[in-house]
């Protein structure tokens, strides 16, 4: 899945404009600003409000999910930061938009340097601008992102530049020091081979430092030594000659504490962003920047207190806390099919699905015993150890075992020899095939599972590890996963009625999972509640993956996806994935697979008697 498609902050969606080709521009003004509106303090109330911060957007996703009211236009939130970046051969953008009321706004991106102008020209006079942003395309065209709000309540006396040069830069810093104003927003771009810079100002009474080329060092000292009397509020980085640089302001503004990181690769970045909203602590200003290397993100999180829970808190709450607590990446889906709510938390990006592919590769088994003339009872032999031998009886090497013995060992005791040797009798390639013609792009099976004997998928790759370290492993969005599940319940696969039955007799062999939930969670003293059929998966990883090089070390996966009846006829299908996790034991990782389900099971049974499993966050 690209991770354009990912949903990172809490709360609603965002929205309000459109996407002229028209831009804006180089300097103007107004009148004098309150010092209210700036430096005198962080507004946490504002910062508590519902959110959604994204990045990795194409500007058609950027368009349709933001800016048209078709998407997530509309519902009353307004941008408070837009940047663009470049990914390769491909333009992105990180946004964030909040739900709060507010003087009317326009926003534009894709905008060339006249264009810029243009809009600038047009809208000075009554409004100003808020967010800039300066950007090379793949090509290497400068292009502009700009947030503009109506300039009232009261009038701020406000400055625009483009395209100015280090020196004038530094020109800048130096008479606007003397002129009272005060820099909020600077980027910096490529330019005819020269570096040029964006920049807002602002006239306010604050005390600030701007520093617009720091090496990692200087920066580094910096943000150390400006700690006890200024507040980071907007960082950038840029490349000059194949050197990261970067560019940085501080207020003197009281306000809670910060937790700052830069230059993370996208993962590292996404476990920060968790992390964070698990502690309370909210995403105020970001950048997105390619470096030799690849992209790089940092961001500014500001604290506002720990979350807090009750008897009202919401399924997507209590999800949502379990899932950003992890000590890992982590998302997860929850479907309700009977009343159609709908729960995703960082559901729409890859994860390592681990055994839990083992029901997909169910499904295309049995899609090829109802193709052809084999049955549940034709026989295969197992071969040579192909992988983990898991459950009893244990396979004889080199005997003759019905497929249904194999099937039964891949999904009850999660044996990797029978996954294996499955996988040969289907196909790799056609495993795939069978979830493309679901409609399902985003599980992918392109590894073996692991173990003595496992063969290697990739090219002159010995083993699953090998395979690992290359990129070549299996993975799912909790979307996608649940979607899946959700398809096999409605037979959407064209299964045969004896082959949907084995189907979820399979996933039934699991049914006593998440036995604490079960007995604890949902206070089962009150009769049987819910019918559990789910296929659940860990990985143990030692080696680090060539493109996730800053995961070293012992690192783990875990992973489940299922289906729940309940005893009131209502159906909901889970998927919940952690991977990268790096605490000392797995546990955690699992505990927030087992929480997913517990929030789930009570959500819907209408029993909440019995004890909280303790370790579970969101009550």
């Amino acid at each position: 899945m690209a991770l354009a498609l990912l949903l990172l902050a809490a709360g609603a969606s965002a929205a309000g404009g459109a996407r002229p080709t028209s831009t804006g521009a180089s300097r103007a003004s107004g009148a004098s600003a309150a010092p209210s509106l700036f430096c005198s303090g962080v507004d946490t109330a504002d910062l508590k409000r519902p959110h959604a911060f994204r990045y990795g957007l194409t500007g058609d996703e950027l368009q349709s999910q933001f800016f048209a009211q078709s998407g997530l236009g509309g519902e009353g939130f307004r941008p408070r930061r837009l940047t663009g970046y470049r990914a390769g051969s491909t333009q992105l953008f990180a946004t964030k938009w909040v739900e709060a009321p507010g003087p009317h706004w326009i926003a534009r991106f894709g905008l060339s340097g006249s264009e810029f102008n243009a809009l600038y020209l047009e809208r000075r006079a009554s409004y100003r601008p808020v967010d800039v942003s300066g950007y090379n395309t793949p090509g290497g065209e400068v292009r502009h992102a700009v947030i503009w709000e109506r300039n009232t309540n009261p009038r701020v006396d406000w400055r625009v530049h483009r395209d100015v040069s280090r020196a004038g830069m530094q020109a800048l810093v130096d008479d606007y020091a003397k002129s009272g104003f005060v820099p909020l927003r600077v980027e910096a771009y490529s330019k005819s081979g020269q570096i040029g810079y964006i920049s807002i100002w602002v006239k306010t009474a604050c005390s600030w430092q701007m520093h617009n080329r720091m090496t990692r060092s200087e920066y580094e000292s910096k943000l150390a030594g400006y700690a006890a009397t200024h507040r980071l509020v907007h960082l950038d980085a840029f490349v000059e000659r194949g050197t990261v640089y970067y560019a940085g302001i501080w207020w003197r503004q009281p306000g809670p504490g910060q937790d700052v990181r830069s230059d993370r690769d996208w993962y590292v970045f996404q476990r920060f962003f968790n992390n964070n909203s698990c502690a309370g602590r909210v995403l105020d200003n970001f950048y997105a920047t390619d470096v030799p290397g690849g992209v790089r993100y940092g961001g500014i999180w500001t604290s506002t207190g720990a979350p807090t829970f009750g008897s009202s808190t919401s399924l997507e709450a209590r999800i949502r806390q379990e899932v950003n607590c992890v000590p890992g990446r982590a998302g997860a889906a929850v479907v309700n099919l009977t009343t159609g709510q709908q729960t995703f938390v960082h559901a729409d990006v890859d994860y390592g699905t681990s055994s839990t592919i083992k029901s997909a590769i169910l499904y295309a088994l049995l899609r090829k015993i109802d193709a052809t003339d084999a049955t549940l009872d034709t026989v295969l032999n197992a071969g040579r150890p192909y992988g983990t031998q898991r459950g009893s009886p244990t396979f004889v090497p080199r005997q003759w075992y019905p497929l249904r013995t194999f099937a039964s060992k891949m999904i009850g005791s999660s044996c990797n020899w029978a996954t294996n040797r499955l996988i040969d009798y289907v196909g790799m390639g056609k495993v795939n095939e069978e979830l493309r013609s679901l409609g399902i792009e985003d599980i992918t099976l392109r590894r073996y599972m692991t173990g003595t004997g496992a063969p290697g998928a990739g090219p002159g790759n010995d083993d699953p590890g090998d395979d690992y370290v290359d990129g070549f492993d299996n993975t799912a969005t909790p979307r996608e996963y649940a979607n899946f599940i959700r398809l096999m319940h409605a037979n959407a696969g064209r299964l045969t009625r004896t082959s949907f039955a084995f189907y979820w007799s399979m996933l039934a062999l699991n049914s006593g999972a998440h036995n604490t939930v079960l007995t604890q969670g949902v206070g089962s003293n009150r009769g049987p509640v819910v019918a559990l059929a789910e296929k659940a998966g860990s990985n143990t990883w030692t080696s680090s993956p060539t493109a996730k090089p800053r995961i070293t070390g012992q690192h783990f996966q875990r992973s489940v996806a299922g289906r729940l009846v309940f005893a009131n006829g209502q159906v909901v299908f889970y998927a919940a994935f952690a991977d990268e996790g790096t605490s000392s034991t797995s546990g955690p990782l699992q505990n927030m697979l087992d929480c997913v389900v517990m929030h789930a099971m009570r959500q819907y049974s209408g029993t909440t008697t019995g004890a909280d499993v303790p370790a579970c966050l969101g009550g």
